[in-house]
C-alpha cells in the first residue's frame, strides 16, 4: 500500500513538475543549437533540439522546423518525417514544405508518400484545435487597437483607449488563458504582438516620466497587467525572449537588455556583437539577458551568435584590397562609401545558400555598425598617398 501511495505521490509530483516547467533553460539551449547549425554542426545541433523536445511538453515551430531540418541533413529520415508531421500541427501547410530545406525528405519517396497520407488529418486535427470565438475576441481588440494607432493628433485620448485596451487585453488573458499561438506558425502572432508591444509601450512612457505621473489622466492608469502576463508567458514556454525583450522594453529609456551593435574587427578579422553600454553595467545586463533567455553578449567571446548570418563570412580581405586600389578616394568619406557594395554582394551571396532554409535569429536589424581598426588603414593609405604627391 505505501509503495503504491509513493508511486502514486511521485506520478503527481513529476506531472506536475513537467506542467510547471520553466523554459529559460530551453530558450539558451536553442540559442546554443542556432551556433551550431550556424557552423554546420547538424548533429550536435540536431541532439539538443531532440533532447528539448522530448523534455518539453511544447515547442515552438521554428525549432522543431530546424530540428526537422538538421535531421535531413544527417540522412534520419525517419525522425524527419516524425517532426514533419509535427509541424502540420504546428500550422504548416504543404507549400511550407516546398523550400530546399525539404528536398531531402520529399526526394524519399516511402517517407515522403507517408507524410502526404498523414496530410489531411493532421491538417484537420490542427483546424480543430484553433479556437475561433476566441481568436475573432483578440482580432476585435487589435482592430480598435489600429484605429487608435492611426491618430496622430490627439496622443492623449490614444493612450487613454490603449489603457482600456490594455485592460481588456489582459482580462481576455486571464479568463482564457495566455494564447499558444505564437508557438505556431500563425498569422494571427503578428497582430497580437503589436498589442503587447503598444500596452508594454504605454506603461513604460508612463513609468519613465515624472510629467506623466503627475498628470491625473496617466496617474489612474496603473492597472495595465499585460507586463506582468508576458513575463509570466515567457517562463511557460508561451512567448519567445525576442519576442518578449521587444514588447517588454518598447519606450523603455532605461533599456535593460542592452543595447546592441556589431563590431567588424579588422585589427583581429572577426565579426561581433558588443553592448553599447556602461562597461561596469554589462555584467548586470548580461545576467538580465540570461535570466530571459536571451544569449549574453561577451564582445569577442560572442562571435560565435553570429555563426547563423553572412557576418560569419565578412569580406576583410577584400575590403582592404578595395579601399588600396581605389584611386578616385580622396577623403575618408570616400573610402567608407566604398564598403557597403561589397557588404550587399556577400550578403546576396550567402542569403543564396541552403542554410537559410533554417528559421534563425537575424542580426541584420541591427543598425549601429563599428568599424575597429579600418580607420586607422584608411589614414594611412591617405597619409600615404599625399606623401607620394
Amino acid at each position: 500500500m505505501r509503495t503504491k501511495l509513493f508511486l502514486l505521490l511521485t506520478i503527481i509530483f513529476y506531472s506536475y513538475k513537467i506542467e510547471a516547467q520553466d523554459y529559460i533553460d530551453y530558450f539558451q539551449k536553442i540559442n546554443t543549437a542556432e551556433s551550431l547549425i550556424g557552423s554546420s554542426e547538424y548533429e550536435k545541433a540536431y541532439a539538443i533540439y531532440d533532447k528539448l523536445i522530448k523534455t518539453y511538453p511544447n515547442c515552438f515551430y521554428k525549432d522543431i522546423h530546424n530540428a526537422c531540418l538538421c535531421a535531413i541533413k544527417l540522412e534520419k529520415y525517419e525522425e524527419a518525417l516524425s517532426l514533419a508531421c509535427d509541424l502540420v500541427k504546428h500550422g504548416y501547410k504543404l507549400k511550407d514544405f516546398e523550400s530546399q530545406g525539404f528536398d531531402g525528405l520529399r526526394s524519399q519517396k516511402k517517407y515522403w508518400n507517408e507524410f502526404l497520407s498523414e496530410y489531411p488529418r493532421l491538417q484537420s486535427q490542427y483546424e480543430k484545435s484553433l479556437n475561433l470565438p476566441l481568436r475573432n475576441k483578440f482580432q476585435a481588440l487589435y482592430e480598435v487597437d489600429q484605429r487608435v494607432a492611426s491618430i496622430r493628433n490627439n496622443t492623449r485620448m490614444g493612450d487613454s483607449v490603449f489603457y482600456k485596451l490594455a485592460i481588456s487585453l489582459s482580462t481576455l488573458i486571464k479568463e482564457a488563458g495566455f494564447p499558444c499561438w505564437m508557438q505556431n506558425q500563425d498569422t494571427i502572432n503578428i497582430h497580437f504582438y503589436i498589442m503587447l508591444r503598444h500596452y508594454c509601450g504605454l506603461k513604460n512612457k508612463i513609468n519613465n516620466s515624472e510629467e506623466m505621473q503627475q498628470d491625473s489622466l496617466y496617474a489612474g492608469m496603473t492597472n495595465n497587467d499585460i507586463p506582468i502576463l508576458i513575463e509570466q508567458a515567457l517562463h511557460e514556454g508561451l512567448i519567445t525572449p525576442d519576442w518578449y525583450e521587444n514588447a517588454s522594453t518598447y519606450w523603455d529609456n532605461s533599456n535593460p537588455y542592452g543595447k546592441l551593435a556589431i563590431v567588424i574587427d579588422f585589427n583581429i578579422e572577426k565579426v561581433y556583437p558588443a553592448l553599447q553600454a556602461d562597461t561596469s553595467k554589462i555584467p548586470e545586463i548580461n545576467y538580465r539577458r540570461e535570466k530571459t533567455g536571451l544569449p549574453p553578449i561577451t564582445g569577442v567571446l560572442s562571435d560565435s551568435l553570429l555563426n547563423p548570418t553572412w557576418y560569419k563570412f565578412y569580406p576583410f580581405r577584400e575590403v582592404r584590397q578595395t579601399l588600396l586600389s581605389c584611386d578616385t578616394c580622396n577623403s575618408m568619406n570616400d573610402f567608407i562609401m566604398m564598403i557597403p557594395s561589397i557588404e550587399r554582394k556577400v550578403k546576396k551571396e550567402y542569403s543564396q545558400k541552403k542554410r537559410n532554409d533554417f528559421i534563425l535569429k537575424d542580426w541584420s536589424e541591427i543598425q549601429d555598425k563599428h568599424y575597429m581598426g579600418l580607420y586607422q588603414f584608411i589614414k594611412d593609405k591617405i597619409k600615404e598617398e599625399k606623401k607620394d604627391l
